[in-house]
């Protein structure tokens, strides 16, 4: 719920240094009709003074940017006639109700089509001046992720989709950070669960007679199995290769055999990966790793 008190203080901000702001942004070529009137529709918060008020409302209107704004000026009117309020106030109060109106207005346009939008609300209670408008773009938040996530799952390969979730999180984060804003926090944290769960069996699609390393694994689907953990559940070398060697040897998926030391040489060897000692199975397990190894194990069950 998007809350405006209408005694707050924007004092910092001249009635000139406000004009110019939306002249510039009308004149400006460097941002699209959609950022500009955003942008506009921010900087109507700040507004204090009656004619420019007045004015804005009337270039936005020239420009088509500002279509219908009884559904602002009925429930103004009817407010100001039952309670009391100063002109200041009044100005306030539709300088607000304006802004949430002609951002929700330029989204409506471009996200309905993709969305199913409520309407806007807007109340007035007391001093303050009340809507949804957040919610609202909330929604449009994570019916847009759910247009880029479509993209990426479909039809392209885990690596691809690895690839473009890396890309979006990284868009993301470069957004935020020349912000200085955690606009996008929940997103990246979802997207980062998303392409940290992706299975890469992409390489084994034709490796069903492939049994490589017959002195480590007892079948080839040891071998597969041992590549499949490799990609997708070691974080951390020591605890999840001891994990993994722990339960492959329990699995009989490798040679009992195979010691501490002839299975580290081989890491060292083949992939160029130095752990310490392997731990027991007790100080190495935790339920994501053993849930993600049965999911792993019968993904790729004959």
């Amino acid at each position: 719920m998007a809350s405006y008190n209408i005694d707050e203080s924007y004092k910092e901000y001249s009635t000139q240094d406000i004009f110019r702001t939306i002249q510039c942004l009308i004149k400006d070529s460097t941002y699209t009709t959609y950022q500009k009137i955003l942008l506009i529709a921010f900087t109507l918060k700040y507004i204090s003074d009656e004619n420019l008020l007045n004015s804005t409302i009337s270039i936005l209107k020239d420009c088509n940017w500002l279509l219908n704004d009884s559904q602002i000026l009925l429930p103004l009117k009817e407010k100001f006639s039952n309670e009391e309020y100063s002109d200041n106030d009044k100005t306030r109060i539709k300088a607000f109700a304006y802004s949430d109106y002609l951002a929700y207005e330029v989204q409506f346009k471009y996200y309905s089509k993709e969305c199913d939008l409520p309407k806007l609300y807007i109340e007035i209670i007391g001093r303050e001046v009340k809507s949804n408008l957040n919610q609202i773009v909330e929604i449009i938040k994570k019916c847009s992720m759910n247009l880029v996530l479509n993209d990426v799952i479909s039809p392209i390969t885990p690596i691809e989709q690895e690839c473009e979730y890396k890309k979006i999180i990284t868009a993301m984060s470069n957004i935020d950070y020349e912000h200085g804003t955690d606009f996008f926090d929940r997103d990246i944290f979802h997207l980062s669960n998303l392409k940290n769960n992706i299975i890469n069996t992409n390489h084994f699609q034709t490796a069903n007679d492939v049994f490589a390393h017959p002195r480590i694994f007892t079948t080839g689907l040891g071998y597969k199995l041992f590549e499949l953990l490799k990609d997708n559940l070691v974080k951390n070398d020591h605890a999840d290769y001891s994990f993994i060697y722990r339960m492959m040897i329990k699995d009989d998926l490798i040679y009992p055999t195979v010691g501490d030391s002839e299975f580290r040489e081989w890491l060292n060897n083949e992939y160029m990966i130095v752990i310490d000692k392997t731990k027991q199975y007790d100080n190495c397990k935790t339920i994501d790793k053993i849930n993600l190894y049965s999911i792993l194990k019968d993904s790729i069950k004959p």
